[in-house]
Parts: structure tokens; C-alpha cells; sequence
């Protein structure tokens, strides 16, 4: 029920409800599937073919980007026979294949009541769009279930608001994701924090930053930290806590911890997701995590700051493709 966002609904005409089991509008003809090259004993290219394929699983009409493995398999052999040697190599490549709804990713805010499925994951967007249906009593509520083996979803439901507010889409097109872009970099961010070094009894301070990649900034944002204890470290006995410097994400809707390592927040402004939220691009620092030391941790103590979650969205909608870099904290 949580899992409320990262899959299009298409609308079955016969049965009048919406599935999620219909292909991409083209197939995925990779243009070599199978390579093969025979060389004489001096190395010397005798012959080379090739062959092409399809990709035929089926492909989820997502609101990300989707990459398609396939393999090219290179054989070497030399003639004649006698001293013949075969040397087989794959290499994994991908065909990176657009949502057929170009302005998905870059945030059409109308775009919310066509998703009617989640994507087997939980983060940022699933919260913005529970949250988006929840307040606004015009936006679509779908009914998910199960029938003859196949998942559906149905819009029978009448969309009672928890609170009686109204709020108008705004046009949240910041630029339409086209096959062009794919020659630049992919929408993508990799979260970071630092690595520092400190005595024992010292509140340190712990960079917490993103890398994003790609023409869409960050806008929404949620992140769960924890600080665990690694080598010859013994547990925190004061809370962590954090200090926002990231500005243009506003305030956090709310935050939580769980123990005296943790420290988790969601930020959902939607006013960052408009035309003039300019968002987070490029590298920057979301924000500090102060942690004491234990005054009685030993020189070489080691504690580990992870990422129990991190996940982001330019516009509520799509989320992100991330990677997540561990920080450590060393006592010195």
C-alpha cells in the first residue's frame, strides 16, 4: 500500500481497469548481440560476423530510466585447428531506454494520476505522492488487486481527503527528457559523507554531500543516517545531530531518531518541485552530522556513518537512480 509511486497505469479498454504489463512502443533491437572474429597463426582477421537480437523480457512503462543489459560475446580463434586456441570474453553493456511519457521525469505536476503502481522500492516519491493524494482531494486514488494472476489497479475510489485543502498543479515542466540528452551525462546522484578524524571526548562534524549528475536538480529529498560502531568503538552515549546548510531544499517536513546514532528527515517542499525552484545541482553539502566521541574511545577507534536510506526526486515523480558512500570517523 506504501509502495504508491514508479509505475504507469495502462488503461485496459475490455475489463476497464489499469495494468502494467504492456511493452515499450518500440521493440529493443540491440545492434550486436553476438560477435565473432577468426584470426590465422599470425593474427592476421580471416573472417568476422555478427548478429542482432532482441531484448524480450518485458520492460515496465517506469518514471525512470531504464537500462537494458545485453552481451557481446568475442571468440578468437586460430587456424588451423591443430593450434587452435579459443578465448571467450563477455562484456555487459546497456541500451538506455526513455519513459514514453517525455516530460515525466522533468515534473508535469498532472503526471501524478497517471502512476498507479509502485516499483518494488521505497523512498522519496512514494512518500511525496501518498502524501500529494492525501491532501488534495482532486487528484486520482487507485485501488490495486489481483485477478486472474495479473496486478491491476482501478480508479473506482472517491478521493476523500484527510484534510479538506485544495491545491492547483502547478507547471512543473523544468526541461522535457528527450532522446538527445542521452548523449550527455544520466540523471544520477551519489550521496557521500566525509571522512574525519578527531580525539576522544571531541564533537566532530561529518560532511554529509551530493553529487548530481545530469540537466535536473534535486528538489526532494530523504535521507535516513546512522552512525555505527566499527573498530574498537564503543557506543555513543550523546545524539547525534544535524545542521542543514543545504537552503534551497527549505525545512525538512519532519525528523526522526531512533538511538543516539540516528538521524533521519524528509524533505518535501513542493514549492521546490515548481519553475522557480531552483533545487540542488552539481556537488553540494546537504548538510553536518555532529557526533561525539565517547571520551573513553581508544586511539584507532573506528566508527562507520551509513546511509540506512537516501533518496531523491526532482520533482516528486521519478526518482533518482543513487549510490551511497560510506564516512568514517577515525580517533586519533
Amino acid at each position: 500500500a506504501l509502495d504508491s509511486c514508479g509505475n504507469i497505469g495502462v488503461l485496459d479498454t475490455v475489463n476497464g481497469y489499469y495494468t502494467n504489463t504492456s511493452v515499450y512502443p518500440y521493440p529493443v533491437v540491440l545492434l550486436q548481440t553476438n560477435f565473432t572474429a577468426v584470426y590465422d597463426t599470425n593474427n592476421v582477421l580471416l573472417s568476422q560476423t555478427a548478429t542482432t537480437g532482441t531484448y524480450t523480457n518485458i520492460i515496465y512503462i517506469t518514471t525512470y530510466l531504464t537500462v537494458v543489459p545485453y552481451y557481446i560475446t568475442n571468440i578468437y580463434q586460430a587456424t588451423p585447428p591443430a593450434s587452435a586456441t579459443t578465448n571467450v570474453v563477455q562484456t555487459s553493456y546497456g541500451a538506455i531506454i526513455t519513459p514514453p511519457i517525455n516530460n515525466l521525469f522533468s515534473g508535469n505536476d498532472t503526471n501524478i494520476n497517471q502512476i498507479a503502481f509502485g516499483d518494488g522500492v521505497l523512498d522519496v516519491c512514494d512518500v511525496y505522492v501518498t502524501f500529494r493524494r492525501s491532501l488534495d482531494s482532486t487528484l486520482t486514488w487507485y485501488e490495486r488487486f489481483w485477478t486472474n494472476g495479473v496486478r491491476v489497479a482501478d480508479t473506482g475510489i472517491p478521493n476523500h481527503a484527510a484534510h479538506v485543502v485544495t491545491k492547483s498543479a502547478n507547471a512543473k515542466v523544468v526541461q522535457p527528457l528527450v532522446q538527445s540528452h542521452l548523449a550527455s551525462a544520466p540523471p544520477l546522484v551519489i550521496f557521500s559523507a566525509g571522512n574525519v578524524q578527531g580525539t576522544a571526548g571531541q564533537t566532530v562534524q561529518v560532511p554529509i554531500s551530493a553529487t548530481i549528475s545530469g540537466i535536473y536538480p534535486l528538489r526532494l529529498l530523504m535521507l535516513n543516517l546512522s552512525v555505527e560502531s566499527l573498530t574498537n568503538a564503543p557506543l555513543l552515549t550523546a545524539s547525534v545531530q544535524f545542521t542543514q546548510s543545504a537552503s534551497a531544499l527549505g525545512n525538512p517536513y519532519t525528523t526522526d531518531s531512533t538511538g543516539n546514532g540516528n538521524y533521519s528527515a524528509v524533505w518535501l517542499n513542493d514549492a521546490n518541485t515548481g519553475a522557480t525552484g531552483a533545487g540542488l545541482t552539481g556537488t553540494v553539502t546537504i548538510g553536518n552530522l555532529a557526533v561525539t566521541i565517547p571520551a573513553n574511545a581508544p586511539r584507532g577507534a573506528t566508527y562507520g556513518v551509513n546511509f540506512d536510506h537516501a533518496s531523491a526526486s526532482p520533482n516528486g515523480l521519478a526518482s533518482f537512480p543513487n549510490q551511497t558512500v560510506t564516512g568514517y570517523i577515525t580517533v586519533k
